[in-house]
């Protein structure tokens, strides 16, 4: 059974990384492996059920990769794959989005610079072009 992946990178990526626990779990993998407990208590809030289900789900989506040692009791560590470690611009773009002054038309801006890097990421230059020209309309009307 082919699962068809949508067409736009934004709803590729929102599909790989489109809830709070999963971008947490990167933000938390990309200063490198940690082991399930570390994971646990760095991200605050989640239950053991949800953190196992998220980490299964992005080992399949190709971003963690999860290694088993055999030894007792069991050691699994954690850690993200090229593809995962390739979000970090994303993720960046969060952190500096979040450090700006709440003035609508600077958010509008960094919203699309977002979407600008998701776009580059993907390689899609039809996409990359229609953000990159709304990012320069919005960028020229409120500055």
């Amino acid at each position: 059974m082919n699962k068809e992946l949508p067409t736009c990178p934004v709803e590729i990526t929102m599909g790989l990384i489109g809830d709070k626990w999963k971008v947490l779990i990167i933000r938390d993998l990309l200063s490198g492996t940690k082991r399930f407990g570390e994971l646990k208590k760095s991200v605050t809030g989640i239950t053991q059920k949800v953190l196992t289900s998220n980490l299964r789900q992005m080992e399949a989506s190709g971003l963690v990769k999860r290694k088993v040692y055999a030894e007792v009791p069991p050691k699994v560590e954690y850690s993200l794959t090229d593809t995962g470690l390739s979000l970090k611009p994303i993720l960046d773009s969060m952190v500096k989005w979040e450090n700006i002054p709440s003035a609508g038309c600077t958010i509008t801006i960094y919203i699309c610079s977002i979407l600008i890097t998701i776009a580059r990421i993907k390689v899609c230059s039809y996409w990359y072009f229609i953000v990159n020209s709304i990012f320069i309309q919005f960028y020229f009307y409120y500055v």
